[in-house]
């Protein structure tokens, strides 16, 4: 039986010769591929993702992936392809042999054609401190750097160093001291927005978040996210003169703090979120306190003795144990 196409050859397959039932398969590709290389360390980018090693294999195997065929069902291509060199080369050549059901076989040729960009790789950047997603501003309510900045810069850290195990972007790009505070930049946004959620929901603070378009990446806009965040600059043991008189700061908690008035011994609660009105004044920013030890006690107050100065002193209260911290302020106990 002659071929049904061209009449003039046996057919050997679906009514077609082997010329003709190959002229009716299409291998179908892409023409050209986009890869960034990093000048640093020869890194290459290719798709979404860096490579370090076999970077010629995992473009062959990219290659591969994107290979269709047309006209021939439940068949794929056997590629081979010609020594290349990704930071070289700018075409890759390849041969794609397809094999039909009767097991004649040909072999379609194709090129792509490589074209390339350079850029610094996450890795470099995260050595160098030059790529960043976001920026986390730490502030303090009283508008200039103090220690309270310090516990939450480390808190930060922290929390990072636990991110960076799962996402080989997640890193601290640099970190700035500055007057009113320190600024930390990191390698993935994501983790900025869930440190700052970290630090706002553990104690009194506020934050606004802000962005700015910077350039393009892969096609799309590329932001860069700021998150502010303004932490009470009280601490505990801070003291502040108030209205109503002053106060030895006990606790503070995200809704509520704890005061002691220094005059009566009294406790006041007041809202953590009206400390930030500033409308007293700071009379030391922390006292320390210290211990001593108790030598009698009853249900309403203890005798307590000094270790440093062995001075005896009664106050009030139901305390337990051997030893008690208090706070020393002008000459009281609290």
């Amino acid at each position: 039986m002659k071929c049904i196409i061209c009449g003039e050859r046996d057919s050997v397959e679906r009514g077609l010769c082997e010329d003709c039932l190959f002229k009716s398969v299409s291998v179908t590709f892409d023409a050209s591929e986009d890869i960034v290389i990093c000048p640093k360390c020869g890194g290459i980018k290719i798709g979404k993702r860096w490579h370090y090693r076999n970077k010629e294999r995992e473009m062959q195997k990219r290659i591969e992936s994107k290979i269709n065929l047309r006209g021939i069902e439940g068949k794929t291509a056997s590629v081979s392809f010609n020594d290349f060199d990704m930071a070289a080369d700018d075409k890759i050549e390849f041969e794609a042999e397809i094999e039909s059901s009767s097991g004649l076989k040909h072999t379609f040729p194709g090129e792509i054609h490589l074209k390339k960009l350079l850029n610094s790789c996450p890795e470099c950047n995260k050595k160098t401190g030059s790529y960043y997603e976001a920026i986390i501003q730490i502030r303090s309510s009283f508008g200039e750097y103090d220690s309270s900045i310090e516990e939450v810069v480390s808190e930060a850290i922290a929390i990072e160093n636990n991110l960076e195990k799962d996402h080989s972007n997640s890193f601290i790009s640099k970190i700035e001291k500055k007057p009113e505070g320190i600024d930390v930049y990191l390698g993935r946004k994501t983790d900025a927005a869930q440190i700052a959620k970290a630090i706002t929901d553990r104690r009194p603070s506020s934050l606004i978040v802000t962005k700015s378009l910077v350039g393009r990446r892969e096609g799309e806009d590329f932001n860069r996210y700021t998150y502010g965040i303004r932490i009470l600059g009280l601490t505990d043991g801070s003291v502040i003169s108030m209205r109503d008189g002053t106060f030895i700061v006990k606790a503070i908690h995200k809704e509520n703090t704890r005061l002691l008035n220094t005059e009566t011994g009294k406790e006041k609660i007041v809202k953590s979120e009206t400390l930030f009105r500033n409308d007293y004044r700071v009379v030391e920013r922390k006292i320390q306190k210290r211990k001593f030890i108790v030598l009698s006690r009853n249900d309403k107050e203890a005798e307590v003795m000094d270790p440093e100065n062995f001075k005896v002193s009664t106050i009030r209260g139901k305390f337990s144990g051997n030893e008690i911290e208090l706070y020393s302020y002008e000459g009281h106990l609290y």
